[in-house]
């Protein structure tokens, strides 16, 4: 009977990972992608790719599978290894600010996410680019109205001394808006996209690995309404810098710790035709934060994961001169997952809360918002 009740809970949770949202096994552990070694880490450090050249993966979203990735090993030398990695997604990415509403928000425009890595003596490197377009033209008596975006972005990554992962990254962005005539409505002036991040694996202390980390990204849009001449622009700057923490208690339990703190600053630019310029500022600080997370192993093919995120915020709005709030909250985000694993295939999950305690409708009579889990990913590792 046990045996029975056992397999009938574990395929509740197979057949729930077909059909509803997904995320990856760092979620759960605390948004601690920065702070744990994982092939989820090859989006932030592309020069991981060199440590997980054979694997297919799958997301899903909003009971979709909208994201599937693969990575081929092109060299199995291990002095000279070489990998390549291709993601397929059909949602969008945020669209520039001043961009029209409605148009194209409604278009897929995620085309390609590529990454190369490579050996260059003993240092991994690696290459990524990124393309994002969608694009709605009318050729028609009276009307030639065209509304498109496109972005590229560059990734490079390097891996120094097996310990420094870093990864820089640069993309750029531009539209068109035009009215029934082919004039513009509005026009772009300027979508640049910089960002920075590295960590840093210090020698084990027994049981302890410490990890640092540092990441800055910067982001400068503006656009100019033809219609007035006014123009608006709008930048933001965000900083991070913490201090990880891998605590192998066993050999089959992972528990992670970070503390840091995080930086928003973002500003807005109105510069009519007439009359005077005017700004407004936003700041956000989060001093400190805190992650704990958990891995462990309860039976082979079964794993536990939970982790906590939690934040003391402060946030400062200038809406003008002389104008100001203050507003002091802490914020907390808690995570509950399970990782399953058959062989080479991993499926990792985010539980929900609710069908924990309420359980399946047929039993309780309550409805589950979000069914059983959250989120779900699939991994193939092709050894």
């Amino acid at each position: 009977m046990k045996r029975l009740l056992t397999l009938s809970i574990l395929l509740v949770f197979v057949m729930a990972a077909s059909a509803l949202a997904t995320q990856t096994r760092v979620t759960t552990m605390g948004e601690a992608d920065n702070i744990v070694k994982d092939v989820a880490n090859v989006i932030l450090y592309p020069s991981t790719i060199i440590q997980y050249p054979k694997a297919v993966g799958a997301e899903v979203y909003d009971d979709e599978l909208s994201n599937f990735y693969g990575h081929l090993a092109l060299s199995e030398d291990p002095t000279s290894p070489m990998a390549m990695g291709m993601y397929f997604q059909t949602y969008n990415d945020p669209f520039p600010y001043g961009t029209p509403a409605g148009w194209a928000q409604n278009l897929d425009n995620t085309r390609l996410r590529w990454i190369f890595g490579l050996n260059m003596g003993d240092m991994p490197v690696a290459l990524g680019l990124m393309y994002d377009q969608a694009s709605k033209k009318f050729d028609n008596p009276g009307d030639e109205s065209e509304q498109s975006f496109t972005r590229i972005g560059f990734m490079l990554g390097a891996t120094l001394m097996e310990k420094l992962e870093a990864a820089g990254e640069l993309k750029f962005a531009s539209w068109a808006n035009k009215d029934v005539t082919g004039e513009d409505i509005t026009e772009p002036t300027g979508a640049l996209y910089m960002a920075f991040r590295a960590r840093y694996w210090m020698d084990p202390m027994g049981k302890w690995t410490l990890v640092p980390h540092f990441g800055v990204d910067l982001k400068g849009e503006g656009y100019k309404d033809n219609a007035t001449d006014d123009e608006r622009t709008q930048a933001e700057v965000n900083i991070d810098f913490g201090m990880g923490l891998n605590y192998n208690a066993t050999e089959d339990v992972l528990m992670v710790g970070d503390f840091g703190f995080k930086i928003t600053a973002k500003g807005t630019k109105y510069e009519p035709a007439v009359g005077d310029d005017t700004e407004e500022t936003t700041g956000t600080l989060a001093l400190p934060y805190f992650r704990m997370g958990l891995d462990a192993m309860i039976f082979k093919w079964l794993d536990l994961r939970g982790g906590v995120i939690s934040q003391w915020i402060m946030e400062t709005y200038e809406p003008g001169e002389d104008q100001k709030t203050t507003t002091s909250y802490a914020s907390t985000s808690t995570y509950l997952g399970a990782g399953f694993n058959w062989g080479n295939l991993m499926i990792d999950t985010e539980v929900n809360p609710d069908f924990l305690e309420n359980g399946p409708y047929f039993i309780s009579g309550e409805d589950t918002d979000g069914g059983l889990n959250w989120t779900v990913s699939f991994i193939y590792w092709l050894d």
